[in-house]
């Protein structure tokens, strides 16, 4: 960089959801000859902001924060996150809101200009338009900084062939593993005579669909098919499967199996795709099933013996920072997060209370939002009525079985083998509250 312009001319803003957004938009920007510092605020509260900014963050000329769905339902979008943007920034600097999907924006979010994309539609030329005219200075424009790439794909036109699940707005965390996933999918040395699979597996409820919609959604700009399969039955396979071809416009064959090689074989001409076995029970189940060029897989289970098929990553169950963000996220009102320290607190209690597994905080959530309950009545309920009582009440969202019902399937699951119910009728009855599993490692 110049000594003329050892500072940035512009900081982008934005959490980890949008970051196709954040790629597109500060590629533009830098083509009409503006430096950019990217900095996402979805970090946790008790990290310094100034560790994490730089002198370049607060010496920026001008702020650009980018607002959808996801963005105004975090934390961040709260009238004590705009002042202290404010003050850790250069004096006078603009703040101007990019709005990449259609959002219901806080009144207590006041910006001093607003870029409307989401109103641009699919329209690649008018947004960049919008964001050049909008943010970058005329004595920059037409002098693009040197070594600056073309602008990855426009992330308001989805990839053509696609057939995701709704995204979830209250996603949260699970940074790491999502970086994990993606560093493991980018660095397959190209075409591959077997597709390599990245299994993401883990008990009932740890999040592991949530993960993968939130993947699909996040790095969608990467391609041109991406394919959900329910997975539970070979059944939910096969029309899945046939939902593809259909897309594709390839013929239906009166066997499955013919419908599958087509499929298939019409990928390996179809640019980047992506393909979502979803709730996979084993690799016997869905080997036959999975495609032999190249291209990107993905699959969830709860089975961890996937090894000779794909490459297995254990799903843990929320850090606690992390648990204690989505239930302030879920239980915000229009006002944004109150920070008191005795609420704060009191979400830290719920969520290790609970284990810090995800499907049982959005329950929670869900019935404390219901009922108008605080976390602090929540835990005394809890505590009179009991877990079991407990995780019967509330229905999550984007999740159709509450936590008992995933419990009751796995046991079911369970009960299918004699030798694995009998364990767990004995170490039910040696130690009913828990068992450490290192015992089980020292006898097996």
């Amino acid at each position: 960089m110049s000594e003329e312009r050892r500072h940035a001319d512009c900081l982008l803003s934005f959490i980890r959801q949008d970051q196709a957004w954040a790629g597109w938009v500060g590629t533009v920007l830098a083509q009409a000859g503006m430096t950019v510092a990217r900095q996402w605020w979805d970090f946790s509260p008790d990290q310094d902001y100034d560790d994490l900014a730089g002198r370049a963050v607060r010496e920026a000329s001008t702020i650009v924060v980018l607002l959808s769905p996801a963005f105004v339902n975090s934390l961040y979008a709260s009238r004590e996150w705009l002042v202290a943007l404010r003050r850790r920034t250069s004096e006078g600097s603009p703040v101007i809101a990019v709005v990449v999907e259609p959002a219901p924006v806080p009144e207590v979010l006041r910006f001093d200009r607003t870029i409307d994309l989401a109103a641009a539609e699919r329209d690649e030329g008018l947004a960049r338009t919008r964001i050049i005219d909008g943010i970058a200075p005329h004595s920059l424009r037409n002098t693009p900084l040197p070594g600056v790439a073309a602008p990855p794909r426009f992330p308001g036109r989805p990839a053509p062939i696609q057939n995701l699940p709704p995204r979830n707005p209250n996603f949260t965390g699970r940074a790491a593993e999502m970086d994990r996933l993606h560093a493991a999918i980018s660095s397959r040395p190209g075409p591959a005579v077997v597709t390599p699979a990245q299994t993401i597996h883990g008990l009932g409820g740890i999040g592991k669909t949530q993960l993968l919609i939130e993947y699909a959604y996040r790095f969608a700009v990467e391609y041109d098919i991406i394919w959900w399969i329910p997975a539970e039955q070979n059944e939910s396979i096969s029309t899945a499967i046939n939902g593809l071809a259909s897309q594709m416009g390839i013929t239906q064959h009166t066997f499955v199996d013919d419908t599958v090689t087509a499929v298939w074989n019409a990928l390996a001409h179809r640019g980047a795709w992506l393909l979502i076995f979803d709730n996979a029970d084993s690799p016997e189940q869905i080997e036959k099933y999975l495609p032999p060029q190249s291209g990107d897989v993905l699959i969830s289970s709860r089975n961890p013996s996937w090894r000779r098929v794909a490459d297995p990553v254990e799903l843990p169950v929320m850090r606690e920072s992390e648990a204690v963000a989505f239930l302030g996220k879920r239980l915000r009102d229009e006002q944004g997060p109150d920070g008191g320290a005795a609420t704060e607190e009191d979400r830290r209690v719920v969520a290790r209370r609970l284990g810090y597994l995800p499907l049982v905080l959005e329950q929670a959530a869900a019935y404390m939002e219901d009922t108008g309950l605080e976390p602090a009545d929540y835990l005394e309920l809890l505590a009179e009525v009991g877990e079991r009582e407990m995780l019967d009440r509330g229905q999550p969202a984007f999740h159709q079985d509450n936590m008992n019902r995933t419990l009751d399937l796995s046991t079911e699951k369970i009960r299918e083998s004699p030798d694995a119910d009998a364990l767990l009728k004995l170490c039910s009855f040696l130690y009913p509250d828990d068992l450490p599993r290192d015992l089980l490692g020292r006898v097996s």
